[in-house]
């Protein structure tokens, strides 16, 4: 009596995918629901998984994802997830030739790719870990409480995968793929609308006297001390924070929420500090307003006064914040006091100076950003207008 032996029949997942190179490096590329993602990847999601292909993970920062997930289920954005596979663990199948479409004979690229379960264990991420933590999460609707995580489910993801099994190589790969430039803070300014401080330092250009007609520099993330302009818009942006919350306060989810819900207000708050309390505060930002100064006179003035830079801006803005929260809306006492403070930048009057008196004075002639010295400046400018306002500056 014969025995027949019938052939075991592998067990694989397939997908349809394009297959190309990097390098000598075979990749291929395709599309996964967030549902098929879920039960393709490894259970268990921590640095033993990953076998050091990976930093560890870190939950905030995948929290922060899954917070971004459910705030933003209809129009969100996520990059590919990057992963590698031993070679002997894949298939690729090209399609066949048909209706006259056509592929490359010596390396067809579109085809189906098969993925053998048993050796699927050899799958790690080295790019996207903290992606696939935050997208189980939101499945899972750990914390979603805005939309169903079945929402979720059908959207899709693409993903990139790379014969390579290497932990070495894959280290490597993970450190090129990081070697993006990240994208300037001015550009983030000018392209994330979800935040209204944005929204409003782009209405300022647009609609302000004084940040109108070329002052705020949109290419650049900061001005020197050469150019004809004021400002970058991402400074712009800082300074309408610190108008709303003060000087170190955090503009929270809930109060970037809140902002953004009063876009308007928020936008007449920002363009009456410019073009009012700004314009009657200084003689400089009046001149600047009503054209009796022009951008070329802006490099002149910053060797003059140190009212037209930024650390002192946001000193403008932190005070305004302070004085409308401990006298209301009458920010008149605090405009007239700083209109004859001394904010002279020249070498003989600048040691007398608010800001040398603050200490935020360089020994070179320029003025500090740091967090102490914009905080020691608030203070001393806030105690003298309050001072004058009350009666009781006896100092002159």
């Amino acid at each position: 009596m014969s025995v027949v032996i019938a052939p075991s029949v592998q067990r694989v997942q397939e997908f349809p995918a394009h297959r190309f190179r990097q390098g000598r490096r075979t990749a291929y590329s395709f599309v996964m629901s967030l549902g098929e993602i879920d039960g393709f990847l490894p259970e268990r999601l921590d640095e033993k998984v990953i076998d050091h292909a990976n930093r560890k993970l870190t939950i905030s920062h995948a929290r922060d994802i899954e917070k971004y997930l459910d705030d933003h289920a209809e129009t969100w954005v996520l990059g590919a997830l990057m992963l590698g596979i031993a070679p002997d663990a894949v298939e690729f199948k090209p399609f066949q030739v048909s209706d006259g479409w056509e592929q490359n004979e010596d390396h067809p690229i579109a085809g189906t790719l098969e993925i053998r379960l048993d050796r699927k264990s050899s799958l790690r991420i080295f790019d996207g870990q903290h992606r696939r933590w935050a997208l189980r999460q939101t499945l899972i609707g750990s914390n979603s409480q805005k939309e169903d995580p079945e929402f979720l489910r059908s959207a899709s993801l693409p993903v990139v995968l790379y014969e390579e099994d290497d932990i070495g190589a894959l280290r490597q790969m993970f450190a090129d793929a990081a070697k993006a430039k990240p994208i300037e803070r001015n550009t983030v300014t000018q392209f994330d609308r979800q935040d209204p401080f944005n929204v409003a330092a782009l209405e300022l250009t647009r609609q302000s006297r004084l940040f109108r007609t070329g002052r705020v520099e949109m290419e650049k993330s900061t001005v020197s001390r050469t150019e004809p302009r004021l400002l970058a818009i991402n400074q712009l942006a800082t300074i309408l924070k610190t108008l709303r919350v003060g000087y170190g306060g955090r503009v929270s989810r809930e109060r970037m929420a809140e902002a953004a819900l009063e876009q308007d207000a928020l936008n007449a708050t920002c363009l009456a500090w410019s073009d009012e309390f700004l314009v009657a505060a200084r003689a400089e930002y009046h001149a600047l307003a009503n054209g009796t100064l022009k951008n070329t006179d802006i490099p002149r003035l910053r060797r003059e006064t140190f009212a037209v830079t930024v650390p002192i801006m946001r000193v403008m803005a932190g005070c305004y914040f302070q004085w409308s929260r401990e006298f209301g809306e009458d920010w008149r006492p605090l405009a007239t006091w700083l209109r004859q403070a001394n904010l002279k930048a020249n070498p003989e009057d600048a040691s007398n100076s608010i800001p040398a008196q603050a200490g935020m004075l360089h020994p070179n002639g320029s003025l500090s950003s740091r967090d102490q010295g914009l905080r020691e400046t608030i203070r001393l400018t806030m105690q003298k207008a309050v001072n004058a306002y009350r009666g009781s500056d006896r100092s002159g």
